[in-house]
């Protein structure tokens, strides 16, 4: 299994899909009972994972959108499945 490769210090080829960890979220909703300041924090130390590439404008999500908020962390997909192996 591969690395987790920082986007600071190495970012994929153009067009290059690849595994993304994110941290934090492009919207703020409050949850009940919580102040808006509690949500900010709370969703600023959310990772996640997803799917996307790097355009020739910046990143981008598996779905061809432009991410507004930047991973942190990338790495290749994994060789697919060949059955019997």
């Amino acid at each position: 299994m591969e690395d987790w490769i920082l986007c600071d210090e190495k970012i994929p080829e153009e067009g290059e899909l690849v595994i993304l960890t994110i941290k934090g979220f492009d919207f703020i909703r409050p949850e009940e009972g919580e102040t808006l300041e509690e949500a900010i924090n709370r969703i600023s130390n959310t990772y996640w994972v997803t799917v996307g590439f790097m355009g020739e404008d910046g990143w981008y999500g598996g779905d061809g959108y432009p991410m507004i908020v930047n991973p942190i962390a990338w790495m290749p997909l994994p060789k697919p499945y060949e059955g019997g192996k």
